[in-house]
């Protein structure tokens, strides 16, 4: 009995996902995001795509980038305003932006 309680709530936090609030800060992603905008984030990101948003943490510090290539266990993201390129362990990956869900 604790056994498939168990597996059923594994199961049940696996296919859990949080909504949360993104507040741009900085010009990194201006013109398609600017600062102060307030979006919509998810941790659901088992459907990337090439343009998507994505949220990741590297060396304590997050950050929002374009997702311009999905490797096997990375991802290289994109600053659109001084065209930085970033190289990201998809571990390091806490969520994406939903687009479709602007705020202000």
């Amino acid at each position: 009995m604790i056994r498939s309680v168990t597996r059923l709530i594994k199961n049940c936090l696996k296919n859990y996902f949080k909504i949360f609030l993104v507040e741009i800060d900085g010009f990194s992603l201006w013109p398609e995001l600017k600062p102060g905008e307030i979006y919509l984030g998810s941790n659901k990101v088992n459907k990337l795509k090439i343009g998507d948003y994505i949220i990741f943490s590297q060396d304590q510090d997050i950050f929002i980038k374009k997702l311009v290539y999905i490797g096997d266990n990375f991802l290289i993201l994109q600053s659109l305003f001084d065209k930085k390129i970033y190289l990201v362990n998809k571990n390091q990956v806490l969520g994406k932006i939903i687009k479709n869900f602007k705020i202000n």
